[in-house]
């Protein structure tokens, strides 16, 4: 069942993570169910169609690639623009049961979203192993931590605070 938790105050920042090679820039995205092995194999958070957004670069990381070695990738960061309180909830630790194990939190936005690039990074070790347990059987799953590094250009400065991660 879906604990709606819907959100009050102002968050000022949200970011999404994608590949280096999408665009996001002139895109309205919509929401969809994630493919990973937790909403494919089993069934936990496979209901609510959401885009994943995130108040700091580290737990982004760690709960988009659940348990993927993305050590060397090279990624863009987004923050989104827009956003309304009335479409933002945080979803129960049923649905995204690693939540325990992360710094901070996981929203999900319910409606479409336009996102704007605030740099890119390259995700340069491991920093650590950590493990969650889900489903009924109190299953246990590996969930990594990184260490990144935002990407400059010679002429660019840092947009990418330490606060973000």
């Amino acid at each position: 069942m879906l604990r709606i938790k819907r959100i009050t105050g102002r968050i000022l920042n949200l970011y999404y993570i994608s590949s280096s090679s999408i665009d996001l820039k002139n895109e309205i995205i919509e929401p969809s169910i994630p493919n990973n092995f937790l909403t494919t194999i089993e069934k936990i958070g496979n209901k609510v169609k959401r885009t994943r957004l995130y108040t700091n670069i580290s737990d982004a990381l760690s709960s988009i690639y659940l348990g993927q070695n993305i050590k060397g990738s090279e990624l863009k960061v987004w923050r989104a623009l827009g956003v309304r309180n009335e479409s933002l909830i945080v979803p129960s630790l049923t649905e995204c049961p690693y939540l325990l194990v992360l710094d901070d939190t996981e929203y999900w936005y319910l409606s479409s979203l336009r996102f704007e690039l605030v740099g890119k990074i390259r995700v340069d070790k491991l920093e650590e192993k950590l493990s969650y347990n889900y489903g009924q059987r109190s299953l246990k799953a590996p969930l990594y931590k990184w260490k990144w590094s935002e990407i400059l250009e010679k002429w660019e400065k840092p947009k990418l605070k330490k606060n973000v991660q």
